[in-house]
């Protein structure tokens, strides 16, 4: 049923999840590109700091969102 969202919601959940895609993407060709070079010193500390970052970004907003609700 194309009726189901508004066109606002509909536009809304594509950029979000095309978002998370391009965002990805993103993540994966970086940290490829540093396994590529033969750099894995710098891809782990990527693909660790770049977890690490977001499961806090995550707990941060996560708790400011309850703090509000």
């Amino acid at each position: 049923e194309r009726d189901m969202f508004t066109p606002q919601t509909r536009a809304l959940i594509t950029t979000g999840f095309l978002g998370g895609m391009t965002t990805f993407s993103t993540f994966i060709f970086e940290s490829w590109q540093f396994v590529r070079d033969g750099d894995p010193a710098k891809t782990m500390a990527y693909v660790t700091l770049s977890l690490a970052i977001s499961v806090i970004a995550f707990a941060g907003a996560l708790n400011a969102t309850k703090a509000l609700v």
